[in-house]
């Protein structure tokens, strides 16, 4: 009895999809500011977790303007 031991291979380069994706690069974005916010707490304690909140409060103020005006 034969068995087909082949291996296929996708059509597509996968890996080269995905690393040029904006949306991996975001998703990887987020995933390190957070883990860096994290490691801010574990460095710090409480001051590391709340100034970097209150450090962004500017930044989401202009963003908040940029999408108000279109």
């Amino acid at each position: 009895m034969a068995t087909d031991t082949t291996i296929t291979t996708p059509s597509h380069d996968v890996a080269g999809t995905i690393s040029n994706s904006t949306f991996a690069f975001t998703l990887f974005l987020v995933v390190a500011l957070i883990a860096l916010w994290g490691i801010s707490f574990l460095t710090f304690g409480v001051p590391g977790l709340y100034i970097p909140a209150v450090a962004f409060v500017p930044v989401m103020f202009v963003i908040l303007l940029v999408i108000t005006r279109g």
